[in-house]
């Protein structure tokens, strides 16, 4: 059961690095709220985590969190490309208002 879910939720955080590496973001927001959801609700269900099964945890654990961290990488890089480009914009609109 556990390794069925952990795979599952593996394929999902694929799809995501998937849906980010295309920018569909619309998908990849979806994606995650999926995930962030069936994750909750598995750990909120099952017993107490057992210690023979650390390795597997700890293995998710770490792709989750190149997930989470790639996520916001991207969030930043979008960011700054946003102001940017809206600086850029604001520039060029006094310059026509000048002109």
């Amino acid at each position: 059961m556990l390794d069925n879910q952990l795979a599952d939720f593996e394929k999902q955080i694929d799809q995501i690095n998937s849906s980010l590496i295309k920018e569909d973001f619309e998908q990849c927001e979806s994606s995650f709220k999926k995930l962030d959801h069936d994750i909750r609700t598995y750990f909120d269900q099952n017993a107490p985590l057992v210690d023979s099964n650390v390795e597997v945890y700890q293995v998710f654990y770490d792709k989750f969190v190149d997930l989470v961290t790639n996520l916001e990488n991207r969030k930043k890089t979008l960011a700054k490309t946003i102001a940017s480009q809206l600086r850029t914009k604001k520039k060029l609109d006094v310059y026509k208002s000048i002109k």
